[in-house]
């Protein structure tokens, strides 16, 4: 898996290193500012299927719960089916919302993010693109008990709500079953 361990501020210099699963879960025990990196080249790519939430929205308090109803609707899941954490902070609600079950590949969460932004303003699918003024092809999802200091933001480590530490590993697909729908208009 590969870890990016930190940032320069105009982004364009990186350090990012290569570890085993066990590394990464035993190291995402405390915080180190850890951001789980993964490719975006190829559409077809697979990933776990994941959301990110975030609002300033003065009236934040039903945003979670909104995000689970919509996305179970979508998939035909419950909320156990998910492992969410939270980074929230003052004037800002931020959730990870990724699958326990269900691997998906790049062009269908793409899809699906845009299909549930266009119902709610707070999915953000900003994430599952690369920017045009990158030097890389590499997506980035903050990991739980980590915070921003390596991407030299200030934010609380994201907090788990639901769900164990492995269930947050975007690229640890192997024990997940492929999404059967690629319905996503």
């Amino acid at each position: 898996m590969k870890i990016l361990l930190s940032e320069a501020k105009n982004k364009l210099t990186r350090e990012i290193i290569e570890l085993s699963r066990e590394e990464v879960l035993e190291g995402m025990v405390k915080d180190q500012g850890w951001v789980e990196v993964f490719e975006m080249y190829y559409p077809s790519s697979t990933v776990r299927l994941f959301f990110d939430v975030d609002s300033t929205a003065t009236a934040q308090e039903n945003i979670l719960e909104l995000s689970l109803k919509a996305i179970n609707a979508t998939f035909g899941t419950t909320d156990a089916d998910w492992a969410i954490c939270c980074g929230s902070r003052e004037k800002k609600v931020s959730y990870h919302i990724l699958s326990k079950r269900y691997k998906i590949t790049l062009e269908s969460l793409r899809k699906v993010a845009a299909k549930l932004k266009r119902q709610h303003a707070w999915f953000d699918e900003s994430l599952l693109y690369i920017s045009l003024e990158s030097n890389h092809e590499l997506g980035f999802l903050r990991l739980p008990n980590q915070s921003k200091d390596s991407i030299n933001k200030p934010a609380p480590p994201m907090t788990i709500l639901q769900g164990d530490l492995a269930d947050f590993l975007v690229s640890d697909i192997e024990r997940l079953e492929a999404f059967p729908g690629l319905w996503f208009k």
